[in-house]
């Protein structure tokens, strides 16, 4: 008799970030459902589009993605309803299903964590608290034109 527990440790885990799960899990079975790109788009547009795809929602879940491409079925367009929608329809779906990462919260934990951080938290956390807003309302400094 095998253990729930054992089996969830042993599952393997999604990378966080992948294009080829965006393809399997989305493009690909949206495809064998029968969407295609509209007549008046050229091939290398669509292939455009469909890399996009890929690259833009890396970050979501099979189960997301899954969710997504039902939804995505629902909303084709066309005459017989076998068109891709347009990108901002699949991205605004997206989205909704699941919030995509802020890369710029990424940047600031990072910075919160580091000797800049740690340094500010020293002095006061007020110090601390500045440095947070400052990172989430203008981002990181450029350290390339520091002298």
């Amino acid at each position: 008799m095998s253990s729930g527990i054992a089996e969830t440790i042993d599952a393997p885990r999604e990378p966080k970030r992948s294009i080829v799960r965006v393809r399997e899990h989305l493009i690909a079975p949206l495809t064998e459902d029968g969407l295609r790109k509209a007549r008046n788009t050229k091939a290398d547009k669509h292939d455009a589009f469909l890399r996009r795809l890929e690259r833009d929602l890396d970050w979501m879940t099979a189960d997301g993605l899954a969710a997504l491409r039902h939804s995505v079925l629902e909303k084709a367009e066309g005459e017989r309803r076998n068109l891709w929608p347009s990108y901002a329809t699949v991205w605004n779906i997206a989205r909704v299903i699941e919030h995509p990462p802020d890369k710029r919260r990424e940047m600031v934990l990072s910075w919160m964590r580091s000797n800049a951080g740690v340094r500010a938290w020293k002095v006061s956390p007020w110090h601390a608290v500045a440095l947070h807003w400052y990172l989430e309302t203008f981002g990181p400094a450029n350290r390339a034109g520091s002298g």
